[in-house]
């Protein structure tokens, strides 16, 4: 599986903030993907956390290889866990196919209509580019402190960050950014 040194980073920062080996986590659960799908590509985990997306993916082919994707499953991580229900999972094969056990059995076990678990509909990676990583989410959170301790309640500052990204064209985490900019400039 290949780790960007992004990603790695945003592991380690998880590992961190959570006291879980979350590079151990990350190996556990795609050696098991392994095993149990041998064509097994790659995964995107997105955790939402204070309404903030943030999308870690690995894959086993190289960053700059192609990668051809035939089968994939999809579920709220909140049918597992008691995160997020925007915090989703999703696995990717080449084969198709692949998953339709699996997102059987995972639908039977979890909901008896499978209604929330999704097979073969994300069918592209989503680029990394553009998806927020957990520097972006620091940033968001650390602005959102700045604004809160400036007499903003906590929601009315998040809500502050998103409409200041909507009249200037840009992220939520550039306007963060901007927010952060004048305490960096104080620092030095």
């Amino acid at each position: 599986m290949d780790l960007s040194a992004a990603l790695g980073g945003d592991l380690t920062a998880l590992s961190r903030a959570t006291g879980v080996d979350q590079h151990r986590a990350l190996a556990q659960l795609s050696h098991g993907l392994q095993v149990a799908v041998p064509s097994y590509l790659g995964l995107a985990i997105t955790i939402v956390t204070s309404g903030q997306p943030v999308t870690l993916a690995a894959n086993r082919e190289k960053a700059t290889e192609v990668i051809d994707v035939r089968a994939s499953l999809h579920f709220s991580l909140a049918l597992l866990t008691t995160s997020d229900p925007m915090s989703t999972l999703t696995v990717y094969a080449g084969r198709a196919g692949a998953f339709v056990d699996l997102a059987a059995d995972l639908g039977w076990l979890v909901t008896p209509a499978g209604t929330d678990v999704q097979l073969d509909r994300h069918l592209s990676v989503r680029p990394a580019d553009g998806d927020p990583t957990l520097a972006d989410f620091s940033s968001v959170n650390q602005a959102a402190g700045v604004l809160i301790a400036a007499g903003f309640g906590v929601a009315d500052a998040y809500a502050e960050l998103r409409a200041r990204a909507e009249r200037t064209g840009c992220s939520t985490a550039e306007a963060a950014r901007q927010v952060l900019a004048p305490q960096s400039d104080g620092d030095t």
